[in-house]
């Protein structure tokens, strides 16, 4: 395989993702929390506190790397958050989509996990 790095029992990182795939390998360890679970928790606690709370459902044909939701609630700025779980990685667009959020006045872009639960309650309940 090209850029196989594998050595004796060893796999290389590309090996070993195509044998959790095949189910040859277990992986290590599945996440505490999916994603669609933080996500389903995010929408409750938003709409408790009164907050609209949008999140495209198919992306696929979506612009690459928008955020997961929006979250608007009058007199408070709006805000864009992206959610990640253990393991989850942020891509480049939604790195560049973070950063160029983050500069527009009234807006607040925000990379949650949740670790970040009692931060986000208070976010979502000030």
């Amino acid at each position: 395989m090209r850029g196989c790095t594998c050595s004796g029992p060893a796999l290389c990182p590309q090996c070993h993702a195509l044998a959790v795939r095949a189910g040859v390998v277990v992986p290590e360890a599945a996440p505490a929390i999916t994603e669609r679970s933080f996500m389903q928790a995010m929408r409750r606690e938003a709409l408790r506190h009164n907050w609209l709370f949008y999140h495209t459902f198919d992306s696929r044909r979506s612009a690459p790397g928008f955020v997961d939701c929006v979250i608007a609630k009058p007199g408070r700025p709006l805000l864009m958050a992206e959610l990640k779980v253990p393991g989850g990685v942020v891509t480049l667009a939604q790195q560049r989509w973070l950063e160029v959020l983050g500069q527009v006045d009234g807006v607040e872009a925000h990379l949650w996990t949740p670790d970040e639960w009692p931060d986000i309650q208070r976010t979502l309940g000030a």
